[in-house]
């Protein structure tokens, strides 16, 4: 195409309202005479008198309708740049900028690389009417964008981030244009606030009455992109947190809500992880808080959803969550253990800002293990221990889910999960080349009934295991209490005072299960139907001579039972 046609048609479109009879005019004349103009015809019917008489139509419309034919487009945005946003008219300088933003849909990558580099450091001209318009069209353009779905490569955000303190460090709100200047800044946080409405709508929806409602924006936070996360990343994992436990409100009790709240919470910690990775410069102020909120409120909410054990007129819809729990306490596991050791090979200076953060809430922590400050051994305890629970209840698919976490944590090839107790015993118990039949009862019990031997873990297996034994499922009952009964049978008899006794320690799992689910039928009844039935096969015949001294058991309620553990009472008398 011949610079001439071009420079016309650029004439046309944006010459001033005075002279825009005479142009159209000349145009059409040309077009008909010559016929030398790519589209002429569709352009003369675009950009008639008519279409013209109005700047904000041509600037906004016609010349947005022909910048779509080949050849048109990088002229139109060179004459905005170098001729209009720097215009004396305010007026103009404020169209011009629209007018680029209209423009952005045919090339956005053009518009985000070359004309934003241009753009950017105009915001600081000595040249008010310049760096007026550069501030007003550098908003518009990332409004453009967001719109397009581009997304700017992170330097690029930063640079953004950085025009608003940048004017006001320049001291250009003062003297004269000063008053413009602000008017500019303001439309231009304006632009850009809109991404960060998105977010809190979600958040807002996460207390919408209607169920249906929470459960979408639970999964739709979980899939927003990093940028949007990244601004207020602690207010959405506390409000997703919150949304993971059961609504105190009964009517309002979800369990598909609260399953999609702990996949939402996972989501944007993998998002926000990935992202600060992934970014030349992370958006996150700070990242150790970042990690530190994954360790104290992430981990801690995904905790109690492992006590999830709601029900309705479907069953145990609190497996739901349970089970989500699982897969999200696996991930944050590797999170912390990838940052841990990254925190190691970089250097001691993020490992010493991790301990001022950690170490008051871990003031036990070993000193000399300072590069493991995030994923210590008490966590690492409590993880295994709700994992054993979950591997030992009746629900043979969450039995499955729960052994093939333990397995994969034992045994992950790219990340190495520190602190955990006892762990060359619970890889002989669940070995590497073990076959998924986790799910079968006859195959999984025998497995997990060995860790009652370890202090650590006795409770909460015990815990779990007191609900298949005490339950209704006489096949289910009938091979855990055979795997309990051979686990106690399997060792020579010990001495009375020996704490180490498994019946001893048994015993005093029995009372602390008693102790810490008072009040909750769930878990009572089928142990005090555990403790019939251990008493029935004579399990603690070998604790004492005298049998009539374990009658005192039954004469204590379970609020005193609390204080008093059966064996040491049984001693005593």
């Amino acid at each position: 195409m011949m610079f001439g046609e071009v420079h016309r048609v650029l004439v046309l479109m944006y010459v001033m309202q005075l002279h825009m009879l005479t142009a159209a005019a000349a145009f059409q004349e040309n077009v008909g005479r010559q016929g030398n103009y790519p589209h002429g015809i569709d352009i003369v019917n675009t950009a008639d008198y008519f279409s013209l008489s109005s700047r904000i139509h041509s600037y906004l419309h016609a010349a947005v309708f022909i910048a779509q034919y080949e050849g048109y487009l990088l002229p139109f945005v060179d004459d905005l740049l170098d001729r209009k946003i720097c215009h004396w008219d305010k007026s103009l300088r404020e169209l011009a900028a629209e007018a680029l933003s209209f423009l952005v849909k045919y090339d956005p990558q053009y518009f985000a690389n070359i004309v934003m580099e241009k753009l950017i450091p105009w915001t600081l001209s000595s040249d008010l009417c310049m760096r007026h318009g550069a501030t007003l069209a550098t908003g518009e353009l990332v409004l453009a964008l967001h719109q397009c779905s581009y997304a700017l490569p992170s330097d690029k955000q930063k640079t953004l981030a950085g025009v608003v303190p940048a004017i006001e460090k320049a001291r250009l709100y003062r003297g004269k244009g000063g008053e413009i200047m602000r008017s500019a800044v303001s439309r231009f946080i304006e632009y850009n606030k809109g991404t960060s409405d998105v977010t809190v709508k979600y958040l807002n929806m996460l207390t919408d009455s209607n169920v249906a409602v929470r459960r979408g924006s639970a999964l739709a936070i979980g899939v927003l992109p990093y940028e949007l996360l990244a601004g207020q990343w602690r207010n959405v994992a506390l409000k997703l947190c919150g949304c993971c436990a059961i609504e105190k409100n009964p009517e309002d009790r979800d369990a598909e809500a609260r399953v999609n709240a702990v996949r939402g919470l996972i989501s944007i910690c993998e998002t926000l992880i990935s992202g600060r990775e992934d970014a030349a410069t992370s958006l996150i102020e700070n990242d150790i808080s970042l990690s530190v909120l994954i360790k104290n409120e992430v981990m801690m909410s995904l905790f109690k959803a492992l006590d999830d054990y709601s029900v309705d007129n479907r069953g145990d819809v609190g497996s739901w969550v349970r089970e989500a729990a699982l897969d999200g306490l696996e991930k944050c596991t590797y999170m912390l253990c990838k940052i841990d050791k990254s925190a190691s090979l970089s250097g001691t200076s993020d490992v010493k800002e991790i301990e001022s953060l950690v170490q008051p809430l871990n003031d036990n922590l070993p000193k000399n293990n300072q590069e493991l400050l995030l994923f210590d051994e008490n966590l690492a305890t409590s993880l295994i221990r709700g994992i054993c629970k979950q591997a030992v209840e009746k629900m043979d698919k969450l039995r499955e889910a729960a052994a093939n976490v333990l397995h994969r944590i034992l045994y992950n090839q790219m990340i190495y999960i520190p602190y955990i107790p006892f762990r060359e015993k619970l890889e002989e118990i669940i070995p590497k080349k073990a076959e998924p039949k986790w799910a079968v009862p006859s195959y999984s019990y025998p497995c997990f009934v060995q860790l009652l031997q370890f202090g650590c873990y006795s409770r909460d297996v015990l815990s779990g295991l007191v609900i298949s034994i005490g339950g209704l499922q006489d096949s289910l009952k009938k091979i855990s209490l055979s795997e309990l009964l051979e686990y106690l049978e399997g060792v020579e008899s010990e001495e009375h005072n020996t704490r180490m006794s498994r019946e001893y320690m048994l015993s005093v799992d029995i009372l602390w299960v008693l102790q810490q689910y008072e009040k909750c039928d769930r878990v009572i009844i089928p142990s005090l139907k555990t403790i019939e039935t251990l008493f029935s096969k004579k399990v603690f015949l070998n604790m004492e001579d005298s049998l009539h001294l374990f009658s005192l058991f039954f004469n204590f309620p379970v609020s005193r039972l609390s204080k008093f553990p059966f064996t040491h009472v049984v001693y005593e008398v």
